[in-house]
């Protein structure tokens, strides 16, 4: 936070150049100007530089402003984004017990927050404001220092500090207040010299779809160069942190391919995945979706995770991918993105070798055979958080007519077999490059089936929705 005399030198943020992400529509909330002055985040003017910068970077979203934070209000945000200053020399009211157990819930239920604290010196509410900002996740903020650089302990760790807007190894802030402690449920991700200045809570820290936190240590990191003390510290300094954490926080996006390509067994709209989106709708309400006809680097843009399935009805299979469509969903995991695969027998439909080998090629994986022995069992159930993940432990899971994994490839590890195979592989973050994302492999289609789906009779979503969700959660 800014104080009358400052004390040291301007240092950059080193960062990649910026990249433009259309990205999807989602909503920003915080405190309109009644509440949060000039840091309302909808339309107080330390923000301006960052409303222009995300009007070009995620040009699909949009502000929600309110006096208060309930449930209410929070209903409809995605992020919600809070700062404990007013104006630089003041401070906001302190959050309520009520507000504090809102923002609480609204974490729990999926949504994720920016939490922006600051020194304890620039208002004399100062330290209870931030007290009350932090306190529900055991974290807290105090002192003042004027050292500008903060310096990020491990830029790769977090795709806050390693995100498509770049690579920050420091960033700047302005008389900042330096977290003393990040509580049970953060990791440190940068220090300054009183303390860490941003720290992280994981998704699925606090809930099993709970949504993640990012918490500054400052604010002024963020305020607009034409703000009183932005000739100091200011956005542009910091674009690609902001940037890359609006991306982090932004709601999951599953894309898939549209029902002229998947007919029933498009994501987004088929009659077989009925079951599992209103699944996710529960458990992941901030989760959206993206349907496309063919995979290419355009339409995979914004896409979190991509479901791919080799079938479009219990009886016919897509069209396979093309060798660029292979290439495009290889080239997507290899930057971060993340899949699930379903693979399936090789008699459903004449092309289905065809389209199994195109689906599963690209990670050396193969599919052969038709088992109708419903059973499958899990290796090791803990030793992956596909199958011990928030949503339970899968000790077995049942397939329909189903396929085997032969191979699973170099980058694989078998998790589960059936009759004639491995059932379940995943290829785990890192494996394909640096930064790469999971890929789970299934070598069936019909265990996540809707009930009233042809054939849900036997096999169908609610036997294995704990599999779903486990396997959504792990590749958040």
């Amino acid at each position: 936070m800014n104080k009358l005399i400052f004390c040291a030198v301007v240092a950059a943020a080193a960062s990649d150049a910026l990249a433009v992400d259309s990205g999807p529509a989602f909503v920003i909330g915080g405190f309109d100007s009644s509440r949060g002055g000039d840091y309302s985040i909808a339309a107080g003017a330390a923000w301006s530089d960052a409303r222009a910068s995300l009007a070009v970077h995620f040009p699909g979203a949009s502000f929600k402003a309110f006096p208060e934070v309930t449930t209410q209000a929070l209903t409809g945000v995605d992020i919600v984004v809070l700062g404990s200053p007013a104006t630089n020399g003041s401070a906001i009211a302190p959050l309520s017990s009520s507000e504090q157990d809102a923002l609480l819930a609204f974490i729990r239920g999926g949504g994720s927050a920016m939490l922006l604290a600051d020194n304890d010196e620039f208002d004399i509410n100062a330290p209870a404001v931030n007290k009350s900002l932090l306190d529900p996740f055991g974290a807290a903020v105090v002192g003042t220092s004027c050292v500008p650089n903060a310096f990020v302990q491990a830029p790769s760790a977090s795709a806050v500090t390693a995100g498509p807007f770049g690579t920050i190894s420091s960033f700047m802030q302005g008389c900042e207040g330096g977290l003393t402690s990040v509580g049970p449920y953060a990791t440190s991700l940068a220090t300054n010299p009183i303390g860490s200045a941003l720290a992280v809570i994981a998704a699925g820290t606090l809930a099993p779809a709970s949504g993640r936190v990012l918490i500054f240590s400052d604010i002024n990191s963020f305020q607009s160069a034409s703000y009183p003390g932005g000739s100091f510290v200011n956005f542009s300094q910091n674009e690609a942190l902001f940037l890359n954490s609006i991306e982090f926080t932004r709601p999951l996006v599953l894309g898939g391919f549209d029902s002229t390509r998947a007919d029933d067994y498009s994501l987004a709209t088929g009659a077989a995945w009925s079951d599992a989106r209103a699944s996710l709708a529960a458990h992941f309400p901030h989760a959206s979706f993206d349907s496309f006809p063919e995979l290419s680097t355009e339409s995979l843009a914004g896409v979190d995770i991509l479901v791919l399935s080799s079938v479009a009805t219990n009886g016919s299979a897509i069209a396979p991918l093309s060798s660029s469509e292979q290439d495009a969903l290889l080239a997507f995991i290899r930057r971060g993105g993340r899949a699930i695969l379903l693979a399936d027998n090789d008699e459903f439909d004449i092309n289905a070798a065809d389209v199994n080998a195109s689906l599963l090629n690209p990670f050396g994986a193969a599919v052969a055979g038709t088992s109708c022995v419903p059973d499958v069992s899990v290796q090791v159930p803990t030793a992956s958080p596909v199958t011990a993940g928030p949503f339970g432990t899968i000790n077995w899971f049942r397939q329909g007519c189903e396929g085997g994994l032969t191979a699973v490839g170099p980058y694989a590890t078998s998790l589960a077999t059936n009759a004639i195979g491995i059932a379940l592989a995943v290829i785990d973050a890192g494996a394909l490059a640096p930064s790469s994302g999971r890929v789970v492999m299934f070598s069936d289609t019909n265990e996540f089936q809707s009930a009233s789906y042809p054939g849900g009779s036997f096999v169908n979503f609610s036997q294995n929705e704990a599999l779903f969700l486990n396997s959504v959660a792990a590749c958040r």
